[in-house]
């Protein structure tokens, strides 16, 4: 088996579709638990983001391929095993502040090799960043909004691409997506995440694009209170993800999802509902135990069973 590390940016909130070897475009045939990760994915990534100005932009996953990778149009979810990296911080990719403006710049900057391109403009509340500062973590009453200026694409090695933007856009059911991003806002120790809208695309090696997705959270965002690092991170609120290939929407409701334990990057606690629409329909439940990395799936039958999570977030 040979071992390849594959770079995700966190604020992309990239989540894995498991892809079909055998057809052509397509968001496949996902394990059904990967539907409610792939949200848990987006919010966990969002809510590190709004955790400090040194919070890591990358994830890192590692993954055994029985074949060559460079051969492959193929990526396995349930393969792959994520621990955080500190490479590409907000600390280094920042600019300083003018007039409460600052932009984050991936100019080609490498990880093993793969390489992350693209810049995004980031605006603050009045009166946050001093000019020539660059910002700190958010404090109440204050605000940052996100949006691409231009693609923000990660290259791999094999020639993979995984490109997000916040340019306006359409969703597979006719929904407009607006081109306004990502809003943080800090009130109190709770922190509000407005994802107005994200475009997710991955294209292969061999030029398949292995999956299509919007994201976006309906009003009033995710809440987030706590840290990761503090063991007491709680997301409650509703995300909805549209998969513009296989055509279906996703609506995953966060119920007290909770990250209990410093030393694991899974929720330990809550759960995670989702409501799927358009070729896919039904509800579907995740439940997060003490074990770290493990959870309870229960399939739209009622059948449940323990699933190894993949997404560490």
């Amino acid at each position: 088996m040979k071992k390849i590390l594959v770079f995700l940016l966190a604020l992309s909130a990239f989540s894995l579709s498991a892809c079909n070897r055998t057809t052509g475009d397509t968001d496949g045939d996902e394990a059904a638990s990967n539907v409610s990760e792939s949200a848990l994915t987006s919010a966990g990534s969002e809510a590190t983001i709004s955790e400090g100005a040194a919070a890591p932009f990358i994830t890192a996953l590692s993954a055994d391929y029985a074949d060559d990778f460079q051969n492959m149009d193929y990526l396995d979810p349930q393969d792959m095993h994520s621990r955080s990296i500190s490479a590409c911080l907000f600390s280094t990719a920042r600019s300083t502040c003018t007039s409460n403006v600052d932009t984050i710049t991936w100019g080609g900057c490498t990880i093993g090799t793969a390489s992350l391109t693209g810049t995004w403009t980031e605006t603050w509340s009045a009166g946050f960043c001093a000019n020539g500062a660059k910002p700190g973590a958010l404090t109440s009453g204050n605000s940052v909004t996100r949006v691409t200026t231009s693609d923000q694409v990660l290259t791999l090695a094999s020639g993979a691409t995984v490109t997000t933007n916040t340019t306006a856009h359409t969703a597979w059911d006719g929904t407009s997506i607006p081109g306004t991003g990502v809003t943080t806002t800090m009130s109190g120790a709770t922190r509000t995440i407005m994802i107005n809208g994200l475009k997710r695309t991955m294209v292969g090696p061999k030029g398949r694009t292995w999956y299509n997705h919007s994201i976006l959270t309906p009003n009033p965002g995710l809440s987030v209170t706590g840290t990761r690092a503090g063991a007491n991170r709680v997301v409650n609120g509703t995300l909805t993800l549209f998969h513009n290939i296989a055509r279906y929407k996703a609506d995953h409701t966060f119920n007290a999802v909770t990250w209990g334990s410093s030393s694991c990057c899974y929720p330990t606690s809550g759960s995670i509902t989702t409501n799927l629409t358009g070729s896919k329909t039904g509800s579907v439940t995740l439940g997060f135990t003490s074990t770290c990395g493990q959870a309870t799936f229960t399939d739209t039958t009622a059948a449940s069973s323990t699933v190894t999570l993949t997404q560490c977030n």
